[in-house]
């Protein structure tokens, strides 16, 4: 046990963002070796998740608000992979889907892989990290009760903000 005696605790630095793969690149590339957790803002995660449920539910409903509940807490769990696995029951399940409806499904699937990384949200909830950033209105069908279950606090910024004065964050 070294020389941290009395110190103040080490700030973590968190870089929230949409899932833009330019953005991420740019990140990566930029805050490389400086000890950044990367994460996919929780609401635009919701944003696929809702395009999902209108496939299946009327907009605005309570079935489509279920939906999307019932997902974001396996996200909140940190159970993405059974989020995708859901989704792909539900192509296998709805063979007929038309062509746009399994698109949709397809892309989300799709964002969800490729964001696997930056998707888990259980471990960052229980470190104290921002996981999403709502602005005024999130979505037309994300009620306030869904908002307030995302537990979801952050900045703006896509580009995180200085935790500290030191150089790195400046």
């Amino acid at each position: 046990m070294g020389g941290r005696r009395g110190a103040a605790p080490l700030k973590a630095h968190v870089c929230l963002m949409d899932g833009s793969r330019g953005l991420w690149t740019q990140a990566r590339a930029e805050l490389a070796g400086l000890g950044f957790t990367f994460v996919l803002d929780l609401f635009h995660a919701l944003e696929y998740l809702w395009k999902v449920a209108y496939v299946f539910h009327a907009e605005n409903s309570p079935e489509a608000e279920d939906f999307v509940q019932q997902r974001l807490l396996m996200l909140l769990e940190g159970k993405v992979g059974y989020v995708i696995g859901g989704l792909r029951q539900m192509l296998t399940k709805h063979r007929r889907l038309h062509k746009a409806h399994r698109e949709t499904i397809l892309t989300t699937i799709a964002y969800c892989e490729s964001n696997r990384r930056a998707m888990r949200y259980d471990e960052y909830i229980a470190a104290g990290y921002p996981i999403g950033w709502a602005p005024s209105k999130v979505h037309a069908g994300t009620s306030s009760r869904t908002a307030w279950k995302a537990q979801a606090c952050a900045g703006r910024s896509a580009v995180p903000r200085p935790c500290c004065n030191c150089a790195p964050c400046i």
